[in-house]
């Protein structure tokens, strides 16, 4: 007896010793992981992670589309940086399957891209170090700054975070690096860290931090963050998106985790999603529009009513609803719930001009709830009599609509808050101009589920006029050159409700070649280097 309990205390310690070696060293190496994410996170919009390994580079060789996305200057320099370190290969074999974070960091210009690597351990570090200096590229400018040049002459700028590796073009992003608190609480990390419990990385995959993507945006815009993403603007919202490879797309798959705050955006993620069909309203002119589709009519309602008490909003809705009760004996509270058909929709033509659609059951019975409510101005054309009606129905996806025109096609309520603009909307609508006659549309349309909660799209033909207006000229004039965003038709952010986060779908496809829309020259590719740097 004494013999099998002291067999069983040496088998108990031998598992708690093994137990404690194992996951000693996988905190030893998470450590290190985590340190390197904590630095590449900090201050980021964007976070590009992949493994430098044989099939990484073997697909990316082959692959177009992120050189023309991110910019032939931005482009040059990756792969100049990539080609000079190939060169050393002792350096190279250090580099070999190690994680590699792309950063796209918040600062005073847009050459902001960060490049965070993890090594093995200090030691290796430094031997990487000292394999880099030995072809006297890289040279120690002071302390633990170092220079790098590659062999077109580019320079980098690098560091080590004790066995962490950081390069940048940019000084200030590297000298900032090095004054950052890692103890500091990083949200952004965290979410990252638990979507790779999760879900492990695919070949690419990309994080987004949206409560930052108002501040790099503001690099290349005119103005403030407005229209169709206005809901970034001090979002806690953040993304999980893995990159599936394509020569003639750029197509993401994931989560989107809403903010935890009850924004209007978040509550549509505890929905089912349901199917689109309110998109036949769209003309053929759309440049932009936002969907959004509840499947459980009464739970929408309550959640607006908490949501406008949490804004601070209820009194005034409540006032407007209150006054139609009074003034026409209208209860819309109860006409919403029995005819709503679960789809809305504000869309913006190429113009600028925006109209907003809300799907009924019942165009008919609609129309006798507004005869008292509204005036005939032309026509089937009618104007609310009362403020906010849209707004407070069916909350901000319609806030811009005070007292808009409207009128009523094929169970659609239509509205716009421009008379002109509602007549030319419905000479294109009554000769069949619309968006999902368009052979181009349908195609993109066919590439992602025809259900979802929230969809973004954007018309990046349609709407150049609006985003020649918002952009900065010179951000422009990449955007439209071929080589860049200008090959681009569409691009659709779309996500449906999966029990409090939204499961998503990112699609930007290209322009079927044709004779115009042929690769630059050379001439016209050294032209256009030399006159932007994105």
């Amino acid at each position: 007896m004494k013999k099998l309990i002291i067999l069983l205390t040496i088998l108990f310690l031998g598992t708690i010793f093994t137990a404690y070696f194992y996951f000693s060293r996988i905190n030893k190496v998470n450590s290190g992981v985590a340190r390197a994410l904590n630095i590449a996170t900090h201050n980021t919009a964007f976070l590009f992670q992949f493994t430098a390994d044989e099939k990484f580079m073997e697909l990316m060789s082959e692959q177009s589309i992120i050189s023309e996305l991110i910019g032939p200057e931005k482009s040059k320099e990756l792969l100049d940086l990539k080609n000079s370190l190939l060169q050393n290969k002792k350096a190279t074999e250090i580099l070999n399957n190690k994680k590699f974070f792309v950063s796209k960091v918040i600062s005073n210009n847009s050459n902001n891209i960060l490049i965070t690597t993890q090594l093995s351990d200090k030691k290796e570090a430094d031997e990487f170090i000292n394999h880099l200096t030995t072809d006297k590229k890289l040279q120690k400018v002071k302390n633990n700054l170092y220079l790098y040049e590659t062999s077109d002459s580019i320079k980098y700028y690098g560091t080590l975070i004790e066995d962490v590796f950081l390069l940048s073009v940019n000084k200030a992003i590297i000298a900032e690096k090095l004054d950052i608190d890692l103890t500091a609480p990083n949200l952004f990390k965290e979410y990252i860290e638990k979507r790779q419990e999760i879900s492990k990385p695919k070949l690419i995959s990309i994080y987004v931090n949206f409560g930052l993507v108002d501040k790099y945006l503001a690099n290349f815009l005119k103005g403030k963050l407005d229209g169709e993403l206005a809901f970034l603007n001090k979002s806690k919202a953040f993304a999980d998106l893995n990159y599936t490879y394509s020569k003639d797309k750029f197509q993401l798959f994931g989560s989107t985790q809403p903010d935890p705050r009850n924004t209007y955006i978040s509550f549509f993620s505890k929905y089912k999603p349901i199917p689109i069909t309110i998109n036949n309203v769209l003309p053929y002119n759309t440049a932009s529009y936002k969907f959004f589709g509840v499947d459980n009519v009464a739970k929408f309602q309550a959640d607006l009513d908490i949501y406008f008490k949490e804004q601070k909003a209820f009194d005034k809705v409540d006032e407007v609803l209150k006054k139609l009760m009074s003034n026409y004996n209208l209860d819309f509270k109860k006409i919403v719930a029995e005819q709503f058909k679960h789809e809305m929709i504000s869309f913006q033509l190429g113009t600028g001009e925006r109209l907003g659609a809300i799907s009924f059951k019942d165009g008919d019975k609609l129309n006798q709830f507004f005869t008292d409510l509204s005036e005939q101005v032309d026509g089937e054309i009618n104007i609310f009599k009362e403020d906010n009606i849209p707004y407070t129905l069916f909350g901000d996806a319609f806030k811009r609509f005070t007292r808009p025109y409207f009128v009523i096609k094929d169970n659609n309520l239509i509205f716009t808050p421009n008379l002109s603009t509602l007549k030319n909307y419905l000479n294109d609508f009554n000769a069949g101009k619309v968006l999902t006659q368009n052979t181009d549309y349908s195609k993109f349309r066919n590439e992602f589920p025809h259900e979802a909660n929230i969809v973004f799209f954007y018309n990046l033909q349609v709407g150049k006029p609006i985003i020649q207006r918002d952009l900065k000229p010179e951000f422009y004039r990449a955007f439209n050159q071929k080589i860049t965003w200008g090959n681009y038709l569409y691009w659709t952010y779309q996500m449906s409700g999966d029990n409090g986060i939204f499961n998503t779908n990112f699609l930007l496809n290209k322009k079927a070649p044709t004779i115009e829309n042929q690769p630059l020259t050379k001439d016209e590719l050294d032209s256009l280097k030399a006159e932007i740097k994105l």
